[in-house]
Order: C-alpha cells, then structure tokens, then sequence
C-alpha cells in the first residue's frame, strides 16, 4: 500500500475538524493570523488540499489557531441598542490536539526512509513513547546467510545487525539494500549499495559504542 504525504494527512485532518465544527476558512485564517501565521482563505484552502509542506512550526500554531476557532462560534444578533455579535461555546467543539492533525488509518510518509502507520505516529504525538512496530522486522531473514555474513564483517551479532537495521531503516539489511538497488539492480548495483550500507551500519555501531 502506497503511504500517505504527512502534508496530505495533515491537511485532510485540518479540513475534517475546521468543517465538522462549522467553521469557515475565513475563520480559520483569522484564527492563524491571531497565532502569527499570515494566512488568508486560499492559504488555508492551499493548506487543506495538501499542496502546502507544513513545517513544524507551522503545524504547532495551527493546531492552537484550530482549537481557538473551533471552541466559540460568533453569531449576529439584533439588540435594542443595534446589531451586536453574539459570543457562544461552540456545541460541537471538541480539543485539538497535535495527535488529531497526524492521524490517519494507513501508513505517512514522514520521510523518505521513514513511513510509520498514523495511528503510531498519533499515539506518539500524543504522549506515547516510540516503538518500531513489531512488523518492520522480518526476523527469520536474520538466519540468511546475507545478514550472517554482513554480521561477520562487521563483527558483531545477527541480533545486533538486526537491532542497528531496524534502529537505521525499519527494515532489516536484505530488505533496504533491495529497496535501494531496486528491482532490476545488475550485480554491480547490489555491491555498491551494500558497501554504503556497511558504512551506514558501522558509523552507528560506532557512535553508539563511544
């Protein structure tokens, strides 16, 4: 299954929670604006149709500029001294947390080599602690005689050269070089990628050894 941009996902929550709280993008950008992003309507609607790379920072304000918008709604209304805006809690208002901009049901591509399920990446922005799923590992491969001889050279155990691959790509070393090289990969290929792929493994054994 093809993974999700994190711009995409981000940007169909923020449209699923601005509409199911009834609020409109003109609202919305004037909450952003509030929380220092110079946003107008086709800015959010730019936003929201997943056209827009969010940095951090940006997702940060505007999960405060959703929670501000959703929480009131404004209503006009006729009073004997004219027309005034009524202020209310908004019925439909429900916290926005970070967790409800990053979740989604498949996987997000967060980064090239790193695409967790949403519901992962959610249950961590939301306070859990990262685990790599049991999955990204095929451990019976570890037993191959690729991951057994890649061990040797490097002098370390298949659990460690398991434990380091999954820690460096969520995968282990069989399964990257051959994402890597890609499917039609002559000999040569193969070896130029699994000497690049040494070097990745042995800066981090070695980093984590110091």
């Amino acid at each position: 299954m093809t993974a999700t941009t994190i711009a995409a996902v981000v940007g169909a929550n923020c449209r699923r929670i601005r509409t199911s709280a009834g609020v409109t993008q003109d609202e919305l950008a004037r909450a952003a604006r509030r929380v220092g992003l110079k946003w107008t309507a086709s800015k959010v609607r730019d936003f929201e149709s997943g056209r827009s790379a969010p940095t951090f920072s940006t997702v940060l304000a505007l999960t405060a500029a959703l929670d501000d918008a959703t929480k009131v709604t404004y209503v006009a209304a006729s009073t004997s001294t004219g027309n005034e805006i009524a202020i209310s809690l908004n019925p439909a208002y429900h916290p926005v947390r970070l967790a409800d901009l990053v979740s989604f049901d498949g996987e997000v591509t967060v980064t090239e080599d790193f695409e967790p399920s949403g519901d992962h990446l959610a249950n961590f922005c939301d306070g859990g602690t990262w685990e790599h799923p049991k999955s990204a590992i095929d451990w019976p491969e570890m037993l191959g005689l690729t991951e057994q001889r890649v061990a040797a050279t490097l002098g370390i155990s298949t659990e460690r050269l398991g434990a380091e691959s999954l820690r460096l790509w969520n995968a282990t070393f069989s399964k990257e070089r051959d994402r890597r090289a890609g499917p039609d990969a002559n000999r040569q290929k193969r070896g130029q990628v699994t000497r690049q792929l040494k070097a990745e493994l042995q800066k981090a054994i070695t980093d984590g050894d110091n």
